[in-house]
């Protein structure tokens, strides 16, 4: 945008010769991205994300701006690290050996 507005000046010969058009387009060029940014950062959803540790470094594991589907990946990262802490996939009662009473 700098790099423009110096080319307009360089062939206009200065801001003493630009007309009101011109002003006026100057000052559209400037604000209209400002606005444009602020516009859509007010109209966007909020972004979900996760993070995690990895060798003592913050690292992003999932962004989305769904609320539905952050909700879901949250629930099977806690149960992946239940079964990691419970040790496996394996149900702990269909492993385990039941007493029998001898008869």
């Amino acid at each position: 945008m700098i790099g423009g507005v110096g080319v307009l000046l360089g062939f206009t010969g200065g801001l003493q010769r630009l007309t009101a058009g011109a002003y006026l387009t100057l000052g559209v060029v400037a604000v209209l991205p400002v606005l444009l940014v602020l516009a859509g950062d007010r109209w966007r959803p909020p972004a979900y994300e996760l993070w995690g540790r990895h060798r003592g470094t913050q690292v992003l594991l999932f962004s989305s701006d769904d609320e539905r589907q952050f909700g879901q990946v949250t629930r099977a990262l806690l149960r992946a690290r239940e079964v990691k802490r419970y040790g496996g996939w394996e149900d702990p009662l269909a492993a385990a050996d039941p007493w029998r009473p001898h008869r």
